[in-house]
C-alpha cells in the first residue's frame, strides 16, 4: 500500500487542514505505510497575496487549472497499490482528476456549504463567488465513492445535502494532532513567564477565531456575567478580538479584564490549557471542535455549547448548555470554583480524550485504505 495525501494551497493558510495532513503523513510512516503530500504549488499568484482582489484569482489558477493537471500525470503513473487521500473536502473538486476506484476524501464540516445555500444556522455567509464554489464543492464531494466525516454531525449534514450520494460514507473521529498533555504546574506556569497573567489569579480561556460562529460576542456576555465574582480574567488565545467585538468588551464593562494572545506556539498553548480555570467554547457550529478534545488531553475542564459535533466531542465530560443559557454558562464556570466539582470534570474529560486518540484515529483510516484497495 502506498498513500498519496493531497493538502491544501499552502498561501491559503488554512492550519488546522495542514496538521490534519501533517498528522496521517507522520503515523502512516510511523507503522511503515510509504507516503507522499503533495500541495498545489504557487505558480503564478507566487509572491502574492492570496485573500482577495487578484491575488484570489491568481491563486484560483494555480489549484484549479494547474494542479489538476498535475494530479492526472501522477495518477497515471502510480502503480495499483496507490490510494490517493484528499484530507480538505474543500479540494473535492480534485477528484475528477484521480482513479474513481482509489480515492478517499475527508470531510470535515459542511458548514461553509450551507450557509452557501442560506442557511443562516451555519453563520457562514458566503458572497456570490463563494455560492458557485460550495456549490462545485458539494458536487464534487457527492460524486466521490469513498466520503470520511470526522463526526456524526458532520455526517448527517452530508446525508441531508447530498441525498443521492452513492458511495460509502465512514465517521473517523479525529484525534488529536498535537502532542499536547496533562503539565504539571511547576511546569506549565515558565512558558507563561511574559504573558500578563498571574500564577495566583485564575483565567477563563477561549481558543479560536473571532468568525461570528465562534461566539466570542457570547464569551463576552457570559464574563460579564459573572465579573464580579470571579477574579481572573478571560483569555482569547487565537486570532484577535475583532473591532466590534472590542467594543462590546468596553460596553459591557469588561475591557480591562480582557487577554488577548495572537500567533502563540503550541507549547504556550498546552501551558493556558495546564493552568486554565475552564476552556469557555460557547461555538455556534462546528465539524469537530478540537479546541475541547485539546482541553480535556490537558486536564483542563470545559464549559461548550450543545451545537452541532461540540457535544460529541465532550462525551458527557463537559458542562453544556444551550446556546442562549449565557447565565448557565456563567453558573457552570462558578461552579469550577469548588475543588472537588472541577477535579470531577477534569478527570471526566481525561477519560474521554482517551476515546479520541491519534492512534484510533490512524486505525479507522488503515482499515478504509486496505477496504478500498480490496475492493474489485
Amino acid at each position: 500500500m502506498n498513500v498519496v495525501l493531497i493538502g491544501n494551497y499552502p498561501a491559503d493558510r488554512q492550519q488546522s487542514m495542514a496538521r490534519f495532513a501533517q498528522c496521517l503523513d507522520t503515523e502512516l510512516n510511523r507503522r511503515t505505510i510509504p507516503t507522499r503530500t503533495i500541495v498545489p504549488p504557487a505558480r503564478i499568484a507566487a509572491n502574492r497575496a492570496v485573500q482577495g482582489g487578484l491575488g484570489k484569482w491568481l491563486a484560483y489558477a494555480d489549484k484549479f487549472l494547474l494542479f489538476p493537471r498535475e494530479l492526472r500525470r501522477i495518477s497515471k503513473a502510480s502503480p495499483p497499490d496507490t490510494l490517493f487521500h484528499v484530507c480538505d473536502h474543500s479540494n473535492a473538486m480534485y477528484l475528477r482528476s484521480l482513479p474513481h476506484d482509489r480515492h478517499l476524501v475527508t470531510c470535515h464540516d459542511l458548514l461553509a456549504v450551507r450557509g452557501a445555500l442560506g442557511d443562516p444556522e451555519a453563520h457562514c455567509p458566503a458572497s456570490r463567488t463563494g455560492k458557485l464554489l460550495q456549490k462545485w464543492i458539494l458536487n464534487s464531494l457527492a460524486s466521490s465513492r469513498n466520503v470520511v466525516c470526522v463526526s456524526h454531525s458532520t455526517a448527517n449534514d452530508f446525508r441531508t445535502l447530498a441525498p443521492r450520494f452513492e458511495g460509502r460514507l465512514d465517521v473517523v473521529h479525529l484525534g488529536q494532532n498535537t502532542p499536547y498533555r496533562v503539565l504539571a504546574p511547576d511546569e506549565a506556569w515558565p512558558r507563561l513567564a511574559n504573558l500578563p497573567l498571574r500564577r495566583d489569579t485564575p483565567f477563563i480561556l477561549n481558543v479560536g477565531s473571532s468568525l461570528p460562529r465562534k461566539n466570542r460576542d457570547g464569551c463576552l456576555r457570559i464574563f460579564q456575567k459573572l465579573a464580579d465574582r470571579f477574579p481572573g480574567p478571560l483569555v482569547f488565545a487565537g486570532k484577535k478580538l475583532s473591532a466590534p467585538q472590542k467594543q462590546l468588551a468596553v460596553s459591557l464593562g469588561v475591557a480591562d479584564r480582557v487577554v488577548e494572545l495572537e500567533n502563540i506556539s503550541n507549547e504556550v498553548l498546552e501551558a493556558l490549557y495546564g493552568v486554565a480555570h475552564a476552556l469557555l467554547f460557547p461555538s455556534r457550529a462546528e465539524g469537530f471542535g478540537w479546541p475541547v478534545l485539546e482541553a480535556q488531553v490537558c486536564g483542563c475542564p470545559v464549559v461548550c455549547s450543545d451545537r452541532t459535533s461540540i457535544p460529541e466531542v465532550a462525551g458527557g465530560a463537559a458542562f453544556v448548555h444551550d446556546i442562549a443559557d449565557e447565565t448557565g454558562f456563567a453558573e457552570s464556570l462558578l461552579k469550577l470554583l469548588d475543588p472537588a466539582v472541577r477535579e470531577d470534570l477534569r478527570n471526566r474529560g481525561l477519560a474521554n480524550a482517551a476515546r479520541l486518540t491519534t492512534d484510533r484515529m490512524i486505525d479507522g483510516h488503515v482499515e478504509i485504505y486496505r477496504r478500498i484497495l480490496a475492493a474489485p
